[in-house]
């Protein structure tokens, strides 16, 4: 049985937290169960889970005993591995199946078991490689496709509100005023001419400089950004899925273990 295997673990953690516990409680305070009996507790849960091949739950309740800070038994870790391969988790269920046949023997009633589903776990990762080198190159050609829309939509805009009337006649908007849509140093500008310029030309310049932009650049401009910042943040998205991958992949590499 778990349980009985697992107490063996317990000793001087159980009595000295269970003085702190008395020490610290303030009187009226609820009571609350000591260590032991938490430890108890889970573990019979964690037997439940087993038996009902509930993995998704055997792992919270390993996860949870791992937070007691006390040694637990081998047999944790060939349980970890089960419930990562139920997860289709395989290099966690490997790593945790190496760090069970590194703490027992041939004698554990574990080893055997734990053996086949290595192996079985290893085969499981060749095609869960194969996926995910699949994936990895999806989101290479998406990256490479993404970063073009973006350096286009980018040149764009550049031009959009650099090389038109009346933005060339005032050098241009800069990244700022881009990136923000602040047109209100041209604006100003045009609206100055409006009031104060010497002649009608100039004045009726500045009256369809102002209509363009607020009728033409502005709502272009908005519309322009938006569509750069989706850009960026799908660029942003598969930059992060894709080193995902590669550490994923280089990890196994590195180690050499699979």
């Amino acid at each position: 049985m778990l349980l009985q295997r697992a107490k063996a673990h317990l000793k001087n953690y159980q009595f000295c937290a269970l003085i702190l516990l008395f020490t610290l409680a303030p009187l009226g305070a609820q009571a609350q169960l000591s260590p032991e009996v938490e430890f108890d507790l889970t573990v019979r849960e964690l037997e439940t889970a087993i038996e009902h091949n509930n993995w998704s739950e055997a792992k919270k309740l390993l996860y949870r005993l791992d937070k007691l800070e006390i040694e637990l038994p081998p047999v944790m870790n060939f349980y970890k591995a089960k419930a990562w391969l139920e997860e289709k988790n395989e290099l966690k269920a490997l790593g945790e199946l190496e760090i069970f046949l590194g703490k027992v023997d041939s004698s554990h009633t574990k080893y055997t078991a734990a053996l086949d589903l290595y192996s079985y776990g290893k085969q499981l990762w060749k095609i869960a490689r194969g996926r995910h080198r699949d994936q990895l190159k999806s989101y290479n050609g998406q990256f490479d496709q993404v970063k073009k829309d973006l350096e286009l939509a980018i040149r764009t805009r550049y031009i959009l509100m650099n090389k038109n009337f009346p933005m060339d006649r005032f050098g241009g908007t800069s990244l700022q005023e881009m990136e923000t849509a602040d047109l209100s140093r041209i604006i100003g500008i045009l609206q100055n001419q409006l009031r104060n310029g010497s002649n009608s030309r100039v004045r009726n310049d500045a009256r369809v400089g102002l209509s363009e932009i607020q009728n033409e650049y502005l709502p272009e401009l908005r519309r322009d950004n938006k569509k750069i910042q989706k850009l960026e943040a799908k660029k942003k998205e598969l930059l992060a899925n894709m080193r995902a991958k590669l550490k994923l992949l280089r990890n196994e590499y590195d180690e050499g273990k699979y």
